[in-house]
Parts: structure tokens; sequence; C-alpha cells
């Protein structure tokens, strides 16, 4: 996990190789190996992310949810 200055990581098991951006706020998350937090992401209390998950920036992901391995995640925006 790469040094932030500008972020809040809180009581995480952050995984071998997974880097996560600055502006990000991340609360009790367990995090596997390799994956990829973007900025301007937040995410909730009780999640669990799997292996080379990528979460692009401006993604919210909410109290106790489960995602897998080998999953993008991507904030998509209406017009």
């Amino acid at each position: 996990m790469s040094e932030s200055k500008f972020s809040i990581i809180k009581d995480c098991k952050i995984g071998e190789g997974t880097l996560i951006k600055d502006f990000t706020n991340i609360y009790k998350t367990k995090i596997g190996k390799n994956s990829k937090i973007h900025s301007f992401v937040y995410i909730e209390e009780g999640v669990e992310i799997g292996d080379n998950v990528i979460v692009r920036p401006h993604s919210v992901i909410t109290e106790g949810i489960k995602i897998g391995n080998d999953v993008l995640l991507v904030k998509v925006f209406k017009q």
C-alpha cells in the first residue's frame, strides 16, 4: 500500500500489492491482494473486497457489501 497524505484509512486489512490513491476514506474494510482503489473513493465499514479489484474514482461502497475477485467497479453518470 502506498503512503497517503490526504486520506483516512482506519482499521483496515490491506493485501500485498494493493494500491490506494490519495483522497480516499476507508473504514474497517478488508481489501485483498493486488487491488487498486482510485482517488475520491468512500468505503464504509464491514466491506470486503477480493483480490485484483479496481475501484474507479468517485465510487461509494456502503456498509456490509462483499465484492469478489477480479472485479472492476465504475461510477456511471447519467445526463
